[in-house]
């Protein structure tokens, strides 16, 4: 047993013999002794198991700071297949309007555009103070090293490594003004021409503080405002010819009738 799990394993030992309840009934003799010590290996197991399940790392940031992710989860059951093929016909370049058809909490009607994005410019940088942002707005979030495995790539280490830095110019078009940024999805092209999605924004421009609604924007109906999205990049497991900024795609993933457009970033 590792140093780390004895420590653990001696906190949970007091903690659970510090409870009268369980003391009573071991008091006295063997065959007490021998139960006594069964016991206490259960009720080890079970607050392991309970400690590990509470330190899920970065599902707890995304449900803190991201609110509604961009795409994420399978559904229960056999549900049909998105369509995320990135097609000649889906594609755009950058400085084309691309639309955006959003679903609120309390309307799923994915047939009405109720954003416009441009993308106005796509840069990778060696480290995101070359590009003179604020580098204290870089959180921690998800990368999709593999779609089953994403592993948090932390704050400080983001702020040290590779990023692509998009500036995307957002109208607003419908009654609803909040938009959570992560509607646009930085992709990979693979070998069978789908999207798959690099990970979560590590920063972000216009949105919330890092503890709270990170990954939300407001803006009025009829306003317009260029905001910065950037992404960690590990240039060992992306091709940067390979990457499209995907808009819709988390409404494509749950409505299969709708299309996400994606926008060659041409790195």
């Amino acid at each position: 047993m590792s140093p780390g799990l004895k420590q653990n394993d001696s906190i949970i030992k007091n903690i659970v013999w510090s409870i009268p309840v369980i003391q009573m009934p071991f008091q006295k003799g063997d065959f007490y002794e021998k139960v006594q010590k069964y016991f206490y290996c259960f009720l080890s197991i079970l607050c392991l198991c309970i400690l590990t399940f509470s330190l899920s790392g970065c599902s707890e940031i995304k449900d803190g700071i991201v609110g509604r992710s961009a795409g994420g989860g399978k559904p229960e059951g056999e549900a049909p297949k998105s369509d995320v093929s990135i097609t000649t016909e889906r594609t755009k370049q950058i400085g084309d309007v691309c639309e955006l058809r959003t679903m609120s909490d309390n309307d799923f009607d994915t047939s009405t555009v109720r954003w416009k994005c441009i993308v106005q410019k796509a840069k990778l940088y060696d480290k995101p103070s070359d590009a003179e942002i604020d580098t204290g707005r870089i959180i921690t979030s998800e990368y999709y090293k593999s779609p089953e495995m994403p592993v948090c790539i932390d704050a400080s280490v983001a702020a040290n490594s590779m990023m692509l830095l998009c500036d995307i110019e957002i109208e607003n078009l419908n009654d609803f003004e909040n938009l959570n940024i992560t509607s646009l999805d930085l992709v990979s092209k693979d070998s069978k021409g789908e999207a798959q999605q690099v990970g979560l924004p590590n920063y972000f421009s216009h949105g919330g503080t890092k503890d709270a609604k990170y990954y939300d924007f407001t803006l009025t109906k009829g306003s317009k405002e260029t905001v910065q999205v950037g992404w960690y990049i590990d240039p060992n497991d992306l091709d940067k010819d390979s990457l499209y900024l995907a808009i819709g795609l988390g409404t494509a993933l749950k409505d299969q009738t709708s299309l996400a457009t994606y926008v060659n970033l041409n790195l």
